[in-house]
């Protein structure tokens, strides 16, 4: 063999050689000039400036899958796309799931409310729905009132349930004061220590409701509470206005245990109720409206009611008494006691003054069928 010949041929051979090694690592610092000094990733641009994991590309900073892009909801690597401050999918959803509770309403609430709220609320002050302005909320929703909040409605609360979805509100608020309307059905009152406030110039109208707080009511402008079941352990002091009453269920701590109503003015319409387990289910101490209480229960009780300064008819209740059936406690009392149950006698009413109460001898020696709530 010439090796003359052969040696400028090997010598052609390495120069070319040696020129693609330069070549080939310009081009890698070409790459890495590009997209803001990150390596590529086989000449692909890396996701959101993290490097590729052994030589795939990345996503969002996760290794990939046997070099295919992972699949959470995220963007591949070879497409970014601008950043937009919100939130991604993923983060938004629990990587894809759904949320635990999709109708709660984002957001804690205090000040001023108004509008709809549905789900679980969460509260984390003093409320106000202005006059003027209504808050609705939704069959099955809770409100959750943290100690001491104040609640005041000068607009109107709509609280709508049903007999599926009822609404909660509930916690150790301190009240929920009621200057303006409030319509409530199928709700459910708890844990507070003062529920229900009517003040002059409000309405409340509550039905097929549960009302569970120290005290459950202060009426300063009556209320109308229909198939409602009432407990607390304070008394409940009418102030003006009357109180309406249809079968309702009404106790306090036992019969050693405060009054459970106490009128020192307004009025009453009682009409299928049940009010015992206090010292006193009924005392009037004044009243400037007329009293009519029928078809209804007293029970467990010392005194099943204590009367002055009233005009009142009572017909076709039954009294159990405990010392006596009523106690005159101030005199200027105009009551009609005809036709009801004194358990099978003539009721015993102490007074100085028996003129004062009519009917006396007009009792029943029967029960009467179908008194208290009927639901």
């Amino acid at each position: 063999m010439n090796h003359t010949r052969l040696a400028p041929l090997l010598a052609i051979l390495i120069a070319l050689a040696a020129c693609a090694d330069e070549t080939l690592d310009v081009g890698a610092a070409g790459a890495d000039a590009t997209n803001n000094g990150q390596s590529t990733n086989n000449g692909q641009s890396s996701n959101n400036g993290q490097p590729s994991n052994n030589g795939q590309p990345s996503n969002n900073g996760q290794p990939s899958n046997n070099g295919q892009p992972s699949n959470n909801g995220a963007i591949d690597a070879g497409d970014p796309t601008p950043d937009t401050g919100l939130p991604t999918e993923d983060t938004a959803n629990n990587n894809g799931a759904s949320p635990d509770v999709p109708d709660d309403m984002a957001g804690a609430y205090e000040g001023e409310v108004s509008g709809e709220w549905c789900g679980n609320i969460t509260v984390t002050g003093n409320l106000e729905v202005p006059a003027g302005q209504s808050l609705n909320l939704c069959p099955g929703t809770t409100v959750q009132l943290p100690a001491g909040t104040m609640f005041t409605v000068a607009g109107t609360l709509n609280a709508h349930g049903t007999a599926n979805q009822r609404i909660a509100i509930r916690g150790g608020f301190e009240f929920i004061r009621v200057s303006g309307t409030l319509n409530a059905d199928f709700v459910d009152l708890s844990g507070g220590n003062l529920c229900l406030w009517s003040r002059p110039g409000g309405a409340m109208n509550v039905n097929d409701a549960t009302i569970d707080c120290r005290t459950p009511l202060k009426i300063d402008n009556g209320g109308t509470f229909n198939r409602t079941r009432i407990t607390g352990s304070s008394s409940i002091y009418i102030e003006g206005g009357v109180l309406a009453m249809t079968d309702v269920d009404l106790s306090l701590s036992g019969a050693d245990g405060p009054d459970c109503l106490k009128w020192n003015s307004g009025g009453a319409t009682l009409d299928h109720v049940r009010i015992h387990d206090c010292h006193c289910p009924l005392h009037f101490g004044r009243t400037n409206s007329p009293v009519t209480v029928t078809n209804s229960v007293f029970d467990n009780a010392a005194y099943p009611a204590m009367i002055a300064g009233t005009n009142a008819t009572f017909t076709a209740n039954h009294f159990v008494r405990g010392d006596s059936h009523i106690l005159d406690i101030g005199g200027q009392i105009q009551a009609n006691v005809a036709g009801n149950w004194w358990q099978g006698q003539a009721p015993n009413i102490s007074t100085t003054n028996p003129a004062q109460f009519t009917g006396t001898n007009d009792f029943r020696t029967d029960p009467v069928p179908g008194v208290g709530p009927r639901n």
